[in-house]
């Protein structure tokens, strides 16, 4: 890549615990001519920038001592270095993490070529815009601790503001218990008399507390209040106010004020308005205003959500009672002689296969799209897979958001259950590109397709609930790992998924390949998982991959690492290959102790 300026200092510090990862980044780094100081943690970044200011930092975002985003606000804030460029990237594409990014310059989240796609971002930045060089000569050479405490200061309140919001934001699908809390956080935190939190929904609601009812203060104080937040939204049409009255304490109880605050809430749309009153003049100082702003760009993430909650609710309930009608007949006519006056004895043990599909980053495409829309496709999607499953006698035990659940040997049971859940996998998988998705966006890079996990187990079977409610289900731990394995379709970029135990159960026509052994999240004893295919894989990266595979349970992970590099020249894009490839260098330099052959997953 061919720079366009001439940086006098090329010194980048990249902080990263993982010395794969390290080692890899600063290889491309060097290609591209910076020198790379790579460290392990936040503290030994603060100690060397205390010496040296390099060019920019760039850091994992998950730092051990002090994570990644506190290392930013220390140098920015504590140090008072605001013009280094401070870069944080993940390679975890499950999880993004809700911390305060103010102080980051870039967020880089990779999608396939990890290393490659970091490296390229990080000098595309720095080319691209223009940096003072830092100049630390008349930075005092304190311990890294000195500026962390003077960086903080006003830390403590802000994670106290966020403890409260994810407390709060717990209840987003209980949207009056939800508001009442947020109203409760900004009472305590701003020292106010009186609050008002108007909601952009149909009808508006006006939310108050500290406000006694039919009161000439409190009607003038609503008043300006609906005033303010009319002058903040865009669309009029929606004229119609609910007011409610929240339990009012009779010390706080607001006979006049002499301060006020109008907070706006704007995520992607406006979400609607906080409004403070006090009885204490000038009460809003300076440092509450700076509270108030890491408060309201905090507080947007769980108002969208707790909207959102209460704008589909009349949505879901439809949905629930349109799925009812794929509760198979036989369930209908087992229930319907059951005494509901008692819950009913779970007594029934019984081998069955555990089926879970799962559209994958659903939450992503629904995100950009009208609700009416993801329903329309939800409807449609879950009649075609469901009638597959009926097709093959399994039993949809329930719906997970856009996960099926379903269930092959229970209440019917057949002599080939693990054949049949397989054959529902593989005709499932199949309609998915016949599915109508013409209503839909979808983010860049992003496809429909669904992971599919089974595995083969004991369970209890019977009904379950109380007097008004009770639902013929499946439980025990056989369930758990199917929905393991469902979460390994991602990792392994493998549509489905199946254990061991369900492939005992099988025959010998189909296209299984043994990808790995795994100990799933909770548990201690390996796994054996299979990738099965409607077609046959490509011949030579069969035999490669499973030769590899023996190998690398055997230990010998220098030649599976041979054997997975040739199973990946004839299929580049192999997720499986590439990371078995990773670990296998991880091992060889670091081995194991205790090697059964099954690597531990530790995410779910």
């Amino acid at each position: 890549m061919k720079k366009t300026k001439n940086f006098f200092n090329k010194k980048i510090i990249l902080a990263e615990s993982s010395p794969l990862v390290s080692n890899m980044l600063k290889a491309e780094f060097e290609k591209e001519g910076y020198g790379v100081q790579v460290l392990k943690d936040g503290n030994s970044v603060l100690e060397e920038i205390v010496k040296e200011t390099p060019l920019c930092v760039v850091l994992n975002y998950d730092l051990p001592v002090i994570n990644s985003c506190n290392v930013c606000r220390i140098i920015k804030v504590g140090m008072g270095l605001d013009k280094l460029p401070c870069i944080v990237y993940s390679v975890d594409k499950q999880y993004k993490p809700i911390y305060d990014f103010s102080y980051v310059d870039k967020e880089i989240y990779p999608s396939d070529n990890e290393i490659e796609e970091i490296v390229n971002t990080v000098n595309n930045f720095l080319e691209s815009n223009s940096f003072e060089i830092n100049d630390n000569s008349k930075l005092p050479q304190l311990p890294a601790s000195a500026y962390v405490n003077k960086a903080m200061e006003d830390n403590i309140l802000h994670s106290y503001i966020m403890e409260k919001l994810f407390q709060a934001g717990s209840y987003t699908n209980n949207f009056t218990v939800f508001s009442e809390k947020i109203m409760d956080l900004a009472l305590d935190v701003f020292s106010a008399d009186a609050i008002v939190f108007i909601v952009n929904v149909n009808p508006i609601q006006v939310l108050c507390k500290g406000l006694i009812p039919n009161n000439e203060v409190s009607d003038e104080f609503i008043k300006i209040c609906t005033s303010d937040f009319e002058e903040l939204r865009e669309k009029r049409e929606n004229t119609t106010y609910e007011i409610q009255f929240y339990e009012n304490f009779i010390e706080n109880q607001l006979s006049e004020f002499s301060s006020y605050k109008c907070i706006p809430i704007f995520g992607e749309l406006f979400c609607g308005t906080i409004h403070l009153a006090s009885k204490e003049k000038l009460n809003f100082s300076d440092k509450i205003d700076s509270a108030i702003q890491f408060f309201s760009e905090k507080v947007v993430l769980f108002v969208e959500q707790a909207i959102y909650y209460k704008k589909t609710s009349k949505t879901e309930s439809r949905l629930r009672k349109a799925f009812s009608r794929f509760v198979p007949n036989e369930i209908i006519d087992e229930l319907a002689v059951v005494d509901t006056s008692e819950v009913a004895s779970i007594n029934d043990k019984r081998k069955v296969a555990i089926l879970i599909c799962d559209i994958r980053r659903f939450t992503s495409i629904s995100e950009i799209n009208q609700p009416e829309n993801v329903v329309s496709f939800l409807n449609d999607y879950f009649t075609r897979m469901v009638n597959v499953i009926k097709k093959h006698g399994g039993t949809i035990d329930k719906f997970i958001g856009d996960a099926i659940m379903a269930v092959f040997g229970a209440p019917i049971s057949y002599e080939d259950n693990a054949r049949r859940a397989v054959d529902a996998a593989l005709e499932m998988k199949s309609l998915i590109p016949s599915l109508a998705c013409e209503s839909l966006k979808f983010p860049k890079n992003i496809k429909l397709a669904v992971g599919i996990g089974i595995h083969y187990g004991e369970v209890i079977a019977g009904s379950i609930g109380c007097d008004v409610k009770l639902d013929y289900t499946v439980i025990g731990d056989t369930v758990n790992i199917a929905s393991r394995l469902e979460g390994l379709t991602k990792l392994y970029n493998a549509d489905i998924i199946i254990s061991g135990a369900l492939k005992e159960e099988l025959g010998k026509d189909l296209n299984l390949l043994h990808l790995d052994t795994v100990k799933v999240k909770g548990k201690t004893v390996g796994i054996e998982i299979y990738r099965v295919d409607n077609e046959p894989l490509p011949e030579k990266y069969f035999d490669f991959y499973t030769k590899a595979v023996g190998l690398y349970v055997s230990g010998a992970w220098n030649l599976a690492l041979s054997y997975f590099e040739k199973a990946l020249q004839e299929m580049p894009n192999d997720n499986s290959s590439k990371m078995l490839i990773d670990r296998c260098k991880e091992f060889i330099h670091n081995p194991p102790i205790n090697w059964d052959g099954a690597f531990t997953i530790t995410t779910k």
